[in-house]
């Protein structure tokens, strides 16, 4: 069963002088949607203060990639990849499962994080690169983009690439299954789903396969 994080309390003990702390390090989420097709899934991104764990109900600011239609000067419509960086709720929607929990940052602060994710580019080499990779698509943009940012904030994902990507899409199914590998948070009936990168096993995700 994937362990649960309490907030922290940080307030001064009587009697004592108020140090001012460091920034710390933020923890990253996965939040996973259901799409209108089978076995597809939409997956966004964010960051808390660490130990925060996020509140479905609360607003906080997401980062995805999305398709959308768009119109050029002579009327004609294609679609296209765009990035979105809004603060919304995460049960905004019926769709939402829950949370894949990643690993600890380590050397990094939460405003470094999210201005990095801000300034991820839509796909390899954009926009110099005029077409996406084949199959690109939301998750594998946070595939992508977290493999190239890992190093620079002390992220250690344990996988990377196809093998990276097929572990997050078991998460996944297990977040829809409500597995038992999944928790709530709070827990009761109402409280949010959630699993942890590395509660299912990362060596059957190195040989790939979902």
């Amino acid at each position: 069963m994937a362990s649960h994080w309490h907030p922290t309390s940080s307030a001064a003990q009587p009697g004592h002088a108020t140090v001012a702390q460091p920034p710390t390090a933020p923890d990253l989420w996965i939040a996973v949607y259901l799409t209108r097709e089978v076995k597809v899934y939409h997956w966004a991104i964010f960051a808390t203060p660490r130990d925060v764990f996020p509140s479905a109900s609360t607003p906080m600011l997401v980062h995805q990639l999305v398709l959308q239609d768009q119109t050029d000067s002579v009327g004609a419509t294609t679609r296209t990849w765009s990035t979105f960086h809004q603060v919304v709720t995460l049960e905004g929607t019926n769709r939402f499962l829950g949370v894949v929990r990643l690993p600890h940052t380590t050397y990094t602060t939460y405003d470094r994080v999210v201005q990095d994710m801000v300034n991820w580019p839509v796909w390899p080499g954009y926009p110099q690169q005029l077409q996406p990779p084949a199959d690109w698509s939301c998750s594998w943009w946070i595939v992508y983009n977290l493999c190239a940012s890992a190093p620079y904030w002390g992220l250690r994902l344990m996988l990377s690439g196809q093998a990276l990507h097929d572990h997050i899409f078991r998460l996944t199914v297990a977040l829809q299954q409500h597995q038992p590998s999944c928790s709530q948070w709070p827990p009761v009936d109402n409280g949010m789903w959630f699993i942890d990168y590395d509660t299912l096993d990362l060596v059957q995700s190195r040989h790939g396969g979902r």
